[in-house]
């Protein structure tokens, strides 16, 4: 068994740092790394290392998932209040999309309405080999509520009201 992770969503999404328990395939992923790394990655490594050692890790985690709680709540607030009464919203266990579920649309009117407005969404096909999820949308919630966000929130929100009803 090999087990691996990144910091990458913990520590910040441009640390492209990780680690690796590689049990008895050592040498072999010793040998991946010499192969694809080099030298490239090593100051990130270090810096990773010196922010593990010094005990910072844990309050960052903390702090981290209070910061991401809090700005899930607010676009959960935005979405119930801008979207069609029978949205419904997920409730993530991990990650930083919010699954919704709104009432069926003509998905390729929608996109018209949204491209107008400069608003990007992916809708729940995007996200299904068999084409499911059409009345689905995922919304990234890891990014600050600035008022252009809000705006496009808002926009989505009437324009899935309006082509509803």
């Amino acid at each position: 068994m090999i087990l691996c992770s990144s910091f990458s969503k913990t520590i910040a999404p441009g640390v492209r740092t990780g680690w690796v328990i590689p049990g008895k395939y050592k040498e072999k992923v010793m040998h991946l790394k010499y192969l694809s790394h080099c030298s490239g990655e090593i100051f990130m490594q270090q810096v990773v290392a010196n922010f593990l050692r010094e005990g910072h890790y844990f309050p960052h985690l903390r702090s981290m998932r209070q910061h991401y709680e809090a700005l899930q709540s607010q676009y959960r607030e935005l979405v119930e209040s801008y979207f069609p009464p029978m949205t419904r919203i997920s409730r993530p266990q991990g990650g930083f999309s919010l699954w919704i579920e709104h009432p069926p649309v003509d998905n390729r009117k929608l996109m018209d309405v949204l491209n107008r407005n400069k608003v990007i969404v992916l809708t729940g096909e995007h996200f299904s080999s068999a084409g499911c999820f059409t009345h689905h949308l995922r919304i990234n919630y890891a990014l600050p509520l600035i008022p252009r966000r809000r705006n496009g929130l808002k926009i989505l929100g009437e324009t899935l009201k309006l082509a509803s009803l």
